[in-house]
């Protein structure tokens, strides 16, 4: 781990988020600015039939396809996130990309940070919406990626609600889908976001993720990864996703740093792969607990685990990840 991330965790963990973000904003410098200014001007000088050349071009030429995670804020997304971009041929950005565009509506600039379903009619797309956005985006993202060609892995938590979308404008893609225990995602939004209701919070997981298993249905190559499984069976799972990913050399554990670079976890640390479902679930109470599969019951069956929270908090049955990687077609770039 570089001492810059040691600082950088200490930073996050000692100083409240509203007064990061003052001092963030502060901190950009003129040359920032001007250059999304400048950048942006060159964006609407361009024709439409250039905006389409231009994404044809810088996808032939950076891309080999893109790569979207798809998982609820708490589901382990991040970890994953992580845990890929050790591999030489995956090329990410540093936040999640919805941060570095304004093509598609962000949760933070409405207010709806992790109660993003309460306004579908905003953050959910699918193929039928604008073409033009996806170009845009990727426009945008061309100024954070590396420049050098590789699989580009975008992970923002408004993915599992725009597959759809994702897949028709960003070609060829494909999907990595986390699930993770519910009453752990559920427990993970509570200690962050004290003042939501339990309510709002299990409504959240629940339309979040009856979207997602609809629209897996129409994804050509989506693989799913269980939190649970990724840090019991790390080697095992690391397999699956370089042979889904046609990664060479394979993903291996020796890749990793000893502790991945995320502390939004419960002990709000850097840490080893590991499972920290009980340690999350220990901060609801039975009446929440109860909330929870009063609302989302149905729902928490049919991603594969126990709706009864006393039942344990691993799969019981889990879902197949869909066609492959080699059967999706999926050629041509840009939209």
């Amino acid at each position: 781990m570089r001492f810059t991330d040691a600082i950088r965790g200490a930073w996050r963990r000692t100083v409240p988020t509203r007064l990061r973000r003052k001092v963030l904003y502060l901190w950009k410098s003129p040359g920032t600015e001007v250059s999304s200014y400048l950048h942006a001007l060159r964006w609407k000088a361009m024709s439409q039939q250039e905006r389409v050349r231009w994404s044809r071009e810088y996808n032939e030429r950076t891309t080999e396809f893109w790569l979207f995670i798809l998982g609820l804020h708490g589901s382990g997304t991040t970890l994953l996130k992580s845990i890929l971009e050790q591999h030489p041929a995956i090329r990410s950005m540093r936040r999640e990309g919805q941060y570095y565009t304004d093509a598609i509506p962000q949760v933070v600039t409405y207010g709806f940070v992790r109660k993003f379903t309460a306004r579908l009619d905003l953050f959910r797309l699918t193929e039928a919406d604008s073409a033009m956005a996806a170009l845009r985006a990727q426009f945008d993202w061309s100024f954070v990626y590396p420049r050098e060609k590789g699989i580009k892995l975008e992970k923002s938590s408004t993915n599992l609600i725009r597959a759809r979308w994702l897949q028709a404008h960003f070609k060829p893609s494909r999907f990595i889908t986390i699930f993770r225990d519910p009453y752990s995602v559920c427990a993970s939004t509570r200690r962050r976001y004290p003042k939501f209701s339990i309510e709002d919070i299990a409504q959240q997981w629940k339309v979040a993720h009856d979207i997602l298993l609809e629209d897996i249905q129409s994804l050509g190559s989506n693989v799913i990864v269980y939190y649970e499984d990724l840090c019991s069976h790390l080697e095992e799972e690391l397999e699956k996703v370089s042979e889904f990913l046609e990664l060479h050399p394979r993903l291996t554990r020796a890749m990793l740093p000893s502790l991945i670079l995320t502390a939004k976890n419960v002990y709000d640390a850097y840490l080893p792969v590991q499972n920290l479902n009980e340690e999350s679930r220990s901060s609801l109470t039975a009446e929440e607990m109860h909330t929870i599969k009063r609302i989302a019951g149905g729902t928490i069956s049919r991603v594969g685990y126990p709706p009864e929270a006393a039942d344990g908090a691993g799969p019981v049955e889990r879902l197949e990840g869909g066609r492959s990687a080699q059967s999706s077609g999926g050629g041509g770039h840009g939209a």
